[in-house]
């Protein structure tokens, strides 16, 4: 079947809709309460992974292509164990070659970097950091890997200037290449 996924940041849930003549909700799965899931990625038709934008957690879910049905299999925080600040994770990028999540972090002011396994179980890595921002709502929002997956190119809004880093596709290392200003 073809389905409609929406995150619903105000009820915490995640809407499944089969996708006819019109729209059909199927299904849902329900977060806890000040989770809001903000923007989900798909890795293939059984995987998916999305942001938490109030809890700042990252998870995988698998998704039952029959029922529209949706299965939690991991959540862990985007967060780096020793930040106490407010965060807000924005965008969400999965690697062209599958085997790594990015987020970035508003807030913590990082993209940080997660490995998956082969049951979806996620890992952080790493995390470079961005401009400070003095509010999440003004940091970085978003970013983009190039058609090869080799660059990650992301829009530094507190600095005005767009940074360029090198993607290592065995490991997920970014490493910084350039930057210039907007």
């Amino acid at each position: 079947g073809k389905y409609l996924l929406v995150c619903d940041k105000g009820t915490d849930t995640v809407l499944v809709y089969s996708v006819t003549e019109k729209l059909n909700l199927v299904n849902s799965y329900k977060f806890p309460d000040e989770s809001a899931p903000r923007h989900l990625v798909f890795a293939d038709n059984k995987h998916l992974y999305l942001n938490l934008e109030i809890s700042s957690e990252l998870a995988s879910m698998e998704f039952d292509t029959k029922t529209g049905g949706l299965t939690l299999l991991d959540k862990i925080s985007t967060l780096d164990n020793s930040y106490r600040g407010h965060n807000e994770p924005a965008e969400i990028r999965l690697h062209p070659n599958g085997r790594f999540i990015y987020v970035n972090n508003r807030g913590e002011d990082t993209i940080a970097w997660y490995s998956i396994d082969e049951k979806a179980k996620l890992t952080r890595i790493g995390a470079v950091k961005l401009a400070k921002s003095i509010h999440p709502g003004l940091a970085s929002r978003s970013f983009a890997f190039d058609s090869t997956g080799q660059y990650l190119v992301s829009a530094d809004r507190p600095d005005n200037k767009v940074k360029v880093y090198n993607v290592n596709a065995d490991t997920g290392v970014l490493d910084f290449v350039s930057d210039f200003t907007l």
